[in-house]
């Protein structure tokens, strides 16, 4: 209720009222001119005021970032706060107002502490900005955030109140992660392998050395069988190192006609040695599945995803994890594959009985970083990626999932009917040797000896090097003294890719086969470019580098300065 005003208040009032009326004599007209002057000036400032508060009141809800005006008591009290405030901690309009900001901080002691320095450190520079501090919405779940203070004074210089901006770093600690995830992922890349290439240049030797004494043992040896389980061995740990340079190799990936049979038991026999005994894991491949067109190194990507998400979603109470591999016919616009025309495909279905897919999230599985996932267990990429190497091939991707109820992947790849698929290589066929001269270079004493031994076997005359600059001068003391050169890629002070081109400066035309246990620069595309006949990637058997060796030699042409035209891999 309005306080009555005293007698001397009243009595002031008199006297001014006294005083307007007597000016209003004098002139009346000027009078009445200024009232009214008065009164449109007045009518207009407040239109500009009321102009103002909008232009201000939609600046302030436009903007992304939380915005608190707070008065100057201590601890501060919200004033007003903006939309992005209501949406960031979820209270709705107006219901902070009066509230001190303690209420929408994690830490409140660690908060009075700033606020100490702050204000002793504010006399100084006149605000704050980029402060750390983790925030808690209305439904008590926590965000880190990021502050900016600035002070409000009156025209007399005195501080009435303070502006807070709270950014949400939510998604850019996220992000932060993400890039430091990726890069630590890159990281084991190039480790993988340079510690591939040591381990195959171990194997190579291995193979190499059990494979001759298999064969040096009689047929009746009971050792036989024990020889057998040492190259099975080293078959597998070849396997599984092919696999883990599969994620290392970089350059451009190469579309091929392929079956995809022997690559996706492959893949599988890796996912095997992952997957615990709790899950029941079935496969079903036809052998009589055709060729379609695709990169071997995309395909078990796919396949290594695919199973890897399955498994997670089975890992706590286990299930049944069913991998189909199978030719069907495709009729028009078969529901909801409406981009795929008629046809002949290759049906690839990974199966699972695990937790399966919330609907609210299908629609957004295959976007880039979308997971489900504990932060350990995925990047939210798997999907993204597996899509995009779908449609490259032109295919398509469909999944089918239901809460509880498991998930359904299938991959939809066109058949090629009129394509042939590259022939490879039988290790087991019977070689022939000769009586030609090579050069054998590699910096692994074990592997040269092992190399040395197949070759001098099968009559050829060999001249060994662990060093390519030694390499590079015995060939050019005598060029015309070698019939082919067997070099290994990685090797200290000249690699094997450096000695080569060196040595055709020298004889163009003379043959030349690269080996690598890994290599981020050569592959068998980049050798194809430089018109390197062979390209053997570690380990093989004695029988592919004798076949090898023995093909090249009897193909070899005087001057193949363009490059042979099918190199031997």
């Amino acid at each position: 209720m309005r306080a009555k005003p005293t007698y001397a208040e009243l009595e002031k009032r008199v006297e001014e009222l006294e005083k307007i009326i007597a000016e209003a004599s004098k002139d009346p007209g000027s009078f009445i001119s200024r009232a009214a002057q008065s009164s449109t000036d007045r009518i207009e400032a407040e239109q500009r005021l009321r102009e103002s508060k909008e232009r201000f009141q939609k600046v302030f809800n436009s903007q992304l970032d939380a915005i608190f005006l707070l008065d100057a008591d201590h601890p501060p009290r919200i004033l007003e706060s903006n939309r992005a405030a209501s949406e960031i901690f979820g209270y709705p309009s107006g219901e902070l107002i009066g509230e001190t900001t303690e209420k929408l901080h994690v830490d409140a002691a660690r908060l009075k502490i700033f606020q100490q320095k702050f204000i002793a450190s504010f006399e100084k520079t006149g605000y704050l900005q980029n402060c750390e501090f983790s925030m808690k919405r209305k439904d008590g779940s926590v965000f880190p955030s990021e502050h900016t203070v600035l002070a409000l004074k009156n025209d007399g210089g005195d501080r009435i109140g303070w502006v807070s901006i709270v950014r949400d770093l939510t998604e850019r600690k996220e992000m932060r992660r993400r890039l430091e995830q990726a890069q630590k992922m890159e990281a084991m890349g190039t480790l993988s392998g340079g510690i591939t290439h040591d381990f195959n240049n171990i194997l190579f030797p291995l193979l190499g050395h059990a494979e001759m004494l298999k064969d040096a043992m009689p047929s009746e040896s009971p050792l036989h069988q024990h020889v057998d389980v040492i190259i099975d061995s080293i078959l597998r740990a070849r396997d599984l190192v092919r696999q883990i340079l599969t994620f290392s190799r970089q350059g451009e990936q190469v579309m091929r006609p392929i079956r995809l049979q022997p690559i996706l038991k492959e893949a599988l026999k890796l996912m095997r040695v992952t997957i615990p005994t709790i899950i029941d894991f079935k496969t079903d491949i036809d052998p009589e599945c055709g060729i379609v067109m695709a990169d071997p190194t995309q395909i078990h990507q796919i396949i290594m995803n695919l199973t890897t998400n399955a498994f997670h979603a089975m890992e706590e109470a286990g299930g049944k994890l069913c991998v189909s591999y199978r030719q069907t016919h495709l009729e028009d616009d078969p529901s909801p594959l409406r981009n795929l025309p008629r046809g002949e495909y290759a049906l690839l279905t990974v199966a699972d009985t695990g937790i399966g897919i919330q609907q609210e999230f299908m629609d957004k599985v295959f976007d880039p970083y979308f997971t489900t996932k504990e932060k350990q267990k995925g990047t939210g990429l798997g999907l993204s990626v597996v899509r995009g190497i779908v449609e490259n091939c032109g295919g398509e991707i469909h999944i089918d999932s239901k809460r509880g109820r498991g998930t359904a992947v299938q991959v939809w790849l066109p058949i090629a009917e009129d394509l042939h698929p590259e022939p490879g290589d039988d290790e087991n066929r019977p070689v022939s040797g000769g009586n030609e001269r090579i050069m054998l270079v590699d910096d692994d004493e074990n592997v040269v000896l092992m190399i040395q031994i197949v070759l001098e076997g099968l009559g050829y005359k060999i001249t060994a090097h662990t060093k390519s600059i030694d390499a590079l001068e015995a060939f050019k003391e005598d060029p015309e003294g070698f019939d082919l050169i067997y070099s290994d890629v990685t090797m200290p002070r000249m690699t094997g890719d450096q000695l080569a081109r060196k040595i055709r400066e020298i004889r163009p035309g003379i043959p030349i086969i690269l080996s690598t246990g890994f290599s981020g620069r050569i592959d068998s595309e980049k050798c194809r470019e430089m018109g390197i006949q062979g390209f053997v990637m570690k380990p093989v058997s004695r029988q592919k580098i004798a076949g090898m060796v023995r093909k090249i030699l009897d193909e070899a042409q005087p001057i193949p300065e363009a490059g042979p035209k099918k190199m031997e891999e």
